[in-house]
């Protein structure tokens, strides 16, 4: 009864998918694939310079990763009921332009991540005098931050737009 089996599966994944809050699960599950995937590529470059005897990967590498990821947890410390707040100042007593001026600290702050990944790209593996056997290493650590970057957008984006009293 293969048949009936799938016939199950595919109603009990119609009604899994059709229920309130599983657009924030999958939004979950994509946003951490692309977070893993990204950090994978970076421990991956970092094996892949010390096994061939290229540039080492050292920890100011590192730091784009760090800041994308600084930037993913802050973005999605706020909702976006929270941003569509309508408030005339900072001090009242609502949260709508704190939590903007949150979320324009965490845009930054990945923005930040990004282009120290592109820097350390053209800088230390793309130019003509940085003698690098590969430039994977470089490339890999951009990649690592787009992928954060994305992951941080499609979590937040893809949450809905969920009610919280975080107190912000």
């Amino acid at each position: 009864n293969a048949e009936y089996m799938g016939t199950q599966l595919k109603a009990s994944m119609s009604l899994y998918f059709e229920t309130a809050g599983a657009q924030g699960t999958v939004a979950a599950y994509i946003a951490g694939i692309l977070f893993a995937i990204g950090w994978w590529m970076m421990i991956d470059a970092t094996s892949y310079a010390a096994h061939t005897s290229d540039r080492a990967v050292t920890f100011d590498l590192y730091i784009p990763g760090i800041l994308s990821t600084i930037g993913l947890i802050l973005m999605n410390l706020v909702t976006q009921s929270q941003l569509n707040q309508n408030d005339s100042s900072m001090f009242s007593q609502g949260t709508g332009t704190r939590a903007r001026v949150w979320f324009l600290i965490s845009m930054i702050i990945s923005f930040a991540g990004l282009i120290g990944g592109a820097w350390i790209l053209i800088d230390k593996y793309a130019t003509e005098n940085s003698k690098v056997k590969s430039q994977w290493p470089g490339a890999a650590i951009l990649l690592q931050n787009v992928l954060i970057f994305i992951a941080a957008l499609v979590f937040f984006f893809g949450r809905g737009d969920t009610h919280s009293n975080s107190g912000f």
